[in-house]
């Protein structure tokens, strides 16, 4: 078609001049819904004894590559912190461990010049999500006087520690447990249960096996239906009783599964038939039962005095899913000259104003 199309040094000039543009609107953005978060806080009265407005916030982030559970080594990452009365992102950050031109500038191969450097971050790339959320929140609160004292994050992560031990009024922040991912780590310890051949060895092991196998995804949409049903709004207090009736209702769900109904309450259908014997004299023999029960205390019981919010951290998860798209599925390495920030923020608007 003989048609003419800029050069790189063209579209580096108007990714620049994009770049301007997009942080003047983000800025804008953000500030708008943190004002509205403000406002909603104080329409509650949810501020503490210092004056500072008190909210709760969803937080997550994300590297710009995929990690396949092994591979912690990427050069770019962003995180967000949301508002969990907007739905809205509050505060983005990114961390980025290379700049090409100073790459170029170290190696010789071009001159010292001036240059935007969007190198941020000499850690590991482990630690990059925890210092963005230290960051903000340490931003919220001596700018905008927002303190998060109830923090919805994954459970993989350190956030909670470094916040913990980096903001002042640390001590009295309160990590609200994300039921989903809870969940999902109690799937998790199951199915690695039901694969121990070594523990659950001979000819009831294998019988146990069996059977826990059959019923291990019925246990497991159980504990998140459990969790839905003792749900109670954000802004309640969990009670001592509350939390006691979650924790009940968990411990009884493998009985219930296997056929053992005299702790049930009055909502069973299967009360008031006969226990199955044989099912559960299986479970029971090869000593399964009571090491689903352990792992069932360990990823669920023990954090029912959040679990009982029935909080997620969803919001930002669908902010990362925006951000898969707009950085090419994590497929495309963006993270050398900037183009990652930009992404980031494209993202970042794109979840803020949905089409």
């Amino acid at each position: 078609m003989n048609v003419t199309y800029m050069s790189k040094y063209v579209f580096a000039s108007c990714e620049r001049t994009t770049g301007t543009i997009l942080d003047a609107c983000v800025e804008s953005n953000l500030t708008d819904f943190i004002n509205e978060e403000k406002r909603l806080s104080q329409s509650r009265q949810d501020i503490d004894t210092d004056g500072y407005y008190c909210l709760t916030a969803v937080v997550d982030g994300g590297w710009c590559k995929r990690s396949y559970g092994h591979g912690y080594n990427a050069s770019s990452g962003v995180a967000v912190i949301i508002g969990m009365a907007t739905k809205k992102i509050i505060f983005i950050g990114i961390r980025n461990k290379i700049c090409l031109i100073c790459q170029a500038i170290e190696a010789s191969r071009i001159p010292d010049k001036n240059h935007i450097c969007y190198k941020n971050w000499n850690g590991s790339s482990t630690g990059m999500e925890s210092d963005i959320i230290v960051e903000g929140v340490q931003f919220l609160e001596t700018v905008h006087h927002i303190r998060c004292t109830r923090i919805v994050a994954d459970g993989d992560s350190n956030i909670i520690s470094s916040i913990q031990e980096k903001i002042s009024y640390g001590g009295r922040v309160l990590k609200v447990e994300c039921a989903n991912h809870a969940v999902t780590r109690f799937g998790r310890a199951l199915d690695k249960l039901q694969r121990d051949t070594k523990r659950f060895s001979g000819k009831k092991g294998i019988e146990a096996r069996k059977v826990f196998k059959k019923n291990m995804h019925r246990i497991i949409c159980g504990a998140r239906a459990i969790i839905k049903d003792h749900a109670i709004p954000i802004n309640e207090k969990p009670t001592t009783g509350l939390i006691s009736a979650l924790a009940c209702s968990l411990r009884n769900l493998p009985n219930h599964m296997f056929g053992k109904h005299d702790k049930c309450n009055s909502s069973c259908n299967e009360k008031s038939e006969p226990s199955n014997s044989d099912v559960l004299n299986v479970i029971l023999c090869s000593g399964m039962l009571n090491a689903i029960h352990y792992e069932l205390d360990r990823t669920l019981v023990s954090c029912c005095d959040t679990l009982l919010w029935n909080s997620n951290n969803n919001l930002a998860e669908s902010f990362m899913n925006q951000f898969c798209k707009t950085s090419g599925g994590k497929r495309v390495d963006h993270s050398k000259a900037g183009s990652i920030v930009r992404r980031a923020k494209i993202a970042a608007l794109s979840f803020q104003n949905p089409a």
